[in-house]
């Protein structure tokens, strides 16, 4: 079958798949949105059919507004009220682009900050599948185009109240124009969907496949910059990068230039119509010549509005598709994983007891497991060397333990308090990341209040109080992107100091003084030990010395 209606059936479902994503929040402002979108159209058939009374008036004939003659004596009024309906108008159309842009960028906010909730609240494993790169273009680029999809959405409400509430007015003054204005409008509404559906959507999976490779390559340069300055590599990623910048240049033109074409014949074709409409109408019409000066004044006002309108409906009809995959991208990412479960079962009621790691066996894959049938207990007070070959586990043991990843096989039992959170525990890794803020911002790390005096103490048992206390800002030094402006090992104590800011009771390091000397080590233990008291540490180290020295139990992988 040459025609179809089914587009035009579907245009329900999409418009539906785009109003789901709506944050429940931002209803009433959708709703305002929307009534300003509607009222354009009205204001502009008000604006014309009150531009036919005022010629008519202009030209010393008379015409009926609500059962009430308007003559000559009428001037001052008409031309009063088109001033006042065109300042109305205006005034509208301000306030539609003003809410109709608002709530873009408030939906906007709204993925992205749900976008970066859900990964933040990922199961570890569930979080690990992708990388960061292809997070933050997810929560950067993905939710903009998603958040554009409403103002696709917008454009094709105000297009069809437009054709419908002026296309009818054009009806009653010229049906012939109007019928052939209709007509071409599902003709090309029809061929433009056939032609560039398929093109449409392989230039948005493009887009977003492309996109994703751009964002990881330019995490990966940015990371890697003193790798491939000493490699002399820098011509190599940066051709990578052009390379992949001139795929995603392309899929950006494509789909911007695709649903510009059935607009760009429409108007075409449509500006020939109205002019022959308009010459038709001159020719056979049966006009006074005062009703036919004020008839076409009206034509051409509510072509001027219509034409647009017709060309709009193509255009948004024909990115409609890419919307709705926008918006099912966005959801689906806010679908993916569960939500970080606690693992830990809050049972033991030993008074000293902590935690146990009852026979725990973990693999990524169920015929490679990575630890099999260990278990530890945890008491106050203790110092645990975790020590093992590389490849034995050691890592994941800790992050087991400290509530990241369930085990495969076996339980993680904890005391009731440490499994309703009312003991705190802290975690620090090999590779320590910093905020590219100041020494005071990293150690408060999100916290509101600052204790400055509990600040200079965990500074001193990381021995670097002295360090800190000598620069210049003292707390507030910044310490560039990543602590780049620090050393390896002060970067490293810097972020034990972060950890011992929250008084932990559960301490878990993970190789975290690895870039330290021996004898700086050794000493950082100590003080670790005596700020600790009574809470427990878990550490894993590969000098033989600072496990004996420092551990109270051992536990071989």
């Amino acid at each position: 079958m040459f025609f179809s209606l089914k587009p035009y059936f579907n245009l329900l479902d999409k418009l539906a798949t785009i109003l789901k994503g709506v944050p429940e929040a931002l209803h009433a402002k959708l709703y305002w949105a929307i009534l300003f979108v509607v009222m354009m159209p009205l204001l502009d058939l008000a604006l014309a059919y009150w531009l036919f009374v005022m010629l008519m008036v202009l030209q010393g004939g008379t015409s009926a507004v609500l059962g009430v003659q308007l003559g000559e004596g009428s001037l001052g009024i008409t031309i009063a009220v088109f001033v006042l309906l065109t300042l109305a108008r205006q005034g509208v159309e301000y306030l539609s682009i003003k809410t109709t842009r608002t709530l873009t960028q408030d939906i906007f906010q709204a993925f992205s900050l749900r976008l970066i909730e859900k990964y933040l609240s990922l199961p570890w494993l569930d979080y690990t599948k992708e990388t960061k790169a292809i997070r933050i273009k997810h929560c950067t680029a993905t939710a903009l185009d998603g958040a554009y999809s409403f103002q696709v959405l917008f454009n094709l409400i105000g297009a069809l109240v437009t054709l419908i509430v002026l296309g009818t007015a054009t009806v009653v003054k010229v049906p012939v124009l109007a019928i052939t204005g209709a007509a071409l409008m599902v003709f090309f509404t029809y061929t433009s969907k056939s032609y560039l559906k398929r093109k449409l959507q392989t230039a948005v999976k493009g887009h977003d496949y492309h996109q994703k490779n751009f964002y990881q390559k330019l995490y990966e340069s940015f990371s890697l910059s003193r790798e491939m300055k000493i490699f002399q590599v820098n011509p190599y990623f940066l051709e990578e990068i052009n390379m992949e910048l001139n795929r995603l240049s392309k899929a950006k033109v494509d789909l911007s230039v695709f649903p510009q074409i059935p607009r760009i014949v429409l108007e075409l074709i449509l500006t020939l119509a109205i002019a022959l409409g308009l010459l038709a109408t001159v020719v056979v019409g049966n006009y006074t010549s005062d009703e036919l000066i004020a008839n076409l004044a009206t034509v051409a006002i509510l072509a001027r509005r219509i034409v647009p309108a017709m060309a709009m409906l193509m255009s948004t009809f024909t990115e409609l598709d890419g919307s709705v995959m926008n918006i099912a991208l966005i959801r689906k990412e806010l679908n993916q994983g569960a939500e970080r479960e606690n693992y830990y079962k809050p049972v033991l009621q030993h008074p000293e007891l902590l935690m146990h790691l009852k026979q725990v066996s973990f693999g990524y894959r169920p015929e490679e497991m990575i630890l099999e049938n260990v278990s530890l207990d945890i008491a106050q007070g203790d110092r645990i060397a975790v020590l093992g070959p590389t490849g034995r586990g050691k890592s994941t043991l800790l992050m087991m333990a400290a509530g990241f990843i369930p085990p495969t096989q076996g339980e993680v039992l904890v005391t009731p308090a440490l499994g309703k959170d009312q003991l705190p525990v802290a975690y620090v890794p090999q590779e320590v990341t910093l905020l590219s803020g100041s020494v005071r911002d990293n150690i408060r790390f999100g916290q509101e209040a600052f204790d400055e005096a509990l600040a200079w103490q965990v500074l001193a048992a990381t021995q670097l109080d002295k360090f800190v206390g000598e620069l210049t800002l003292g707390l507030d030094t910044p310490i560039g992107d990543n602590g780049v402006l620090f050393s390896g090992g002060q970067r490293q104590r810097i972020g034990i100091a972060r950890a011992l800011y929250r008084q932990p009771f559960l301490l878990f390091l993970d190789e975290a003084t690895s870039a330290l000397d021996e004898s700086t080590e050794l000493a950082v233990m100590a003080n670790i030990n005596q700020v600790m008291g009574q809470g427990a540490v878990i550490f894993i180290t590969h000098r033989q010395s600072t496990a004996e020295q420092h551990a109270t139990k051992f536990c071989r992988l």
